[in-house]
């Protein structure tokens, strides 16, 4: 039937696809994402400085903090002067639901994460400067671990005392992405375009509507 009325009746195509997407968008736009349990706790309204100073305590173990599929290879790393285990914490209990061993992948790494704010952002250097912070230097011997299979929950890895961040492991814990890249292109709609989010922009270009690319404001015919 849906290609028949492609066929016949002369739909453009990406109309076609709007309108097959909007019912099931609308179903799905206000249910929480699958990682909303392990999602970033600080409130918008946070003084920027207190987020950044957050930001800049990383650990050494790093994991896809995005989450896991189960039957995906569940890779991680870990970056210090030597290491030859792990545990994987099950956050909902507190309980070791499994451990492996490291292997070392014989590199190097190093690195260390340094902000500046300034009070206007058009100021790139010798401007006024609102504050200036930097984390802590890491380097050591990079060593890969891989997640045993393990039940659908919240878990955590801990390298001797180090941490990660913690994540998720669910089937469908990609299955919002479809609907977060609709959300926006709708919101990033720029010209006479009904954005979601901003009222008609550069209505004086050229070429007429577009997308905004990011959140500079430039346009992308």
């Amino acid at each position: 039937m849906k290609f028949n009325l492609l066929k016949k009746q002369r739909l453009p195509l990406c109309l076609l696809l709007c309108l097959l997407a909007v019912p099931l968008y609308s179903q799905t736009v206000a249910d929480p994402p699958p990682y909303a349990a392990i999602a970033n706790p600080l409130p918008d309204t946070m003084d920027q400085q207190k987020r950044d100073s957050v930001n800049l305590k990383f650990s050494r173990v790093r994991v896809n903090q995005a989450g896991y599929r189960p039957q995906d290879e569940k890779l991680f790393y870990y970056m210090g002067t030597s290491a030859s285990s792990f545990s994987v914490i099950n956050l909902s209990t507190g309980a070791t639901a499994a451990t492996g061993s490291l292997t070392s992948l014989n590199a190097t790494a190093a690195g260390q994460l340094k902000m500046t704010c300034y009070y206007k952002a058009q100021l790139v250097s010798g401007g006024a400067v609102k504050y200036s912070m930097q984390s802590p230097s890491m380097s050591g011997t990079v060593f890969k671990g891989l997640i045993p299979d393990l039940p659908e929950g919240r878990y955590m890895i801990k390298v001797g005392s180090d941490e990660s961040a913690p994540f998720m492991i669910r089937a469908d814990v990609y299955s919002m992405v479809k609907d977060a890249l609709l959300k926006y292109y709708g919101v990033a709609r720029c010209g006479n375009n009904d954005s979601w989010f901003h009222a008609a922009c550069h209505l004086k270009d050229a070429v007429p509507g577009g997308w905004h690319d990011a959140g500079d404001h430039l346009k992308e015919s």
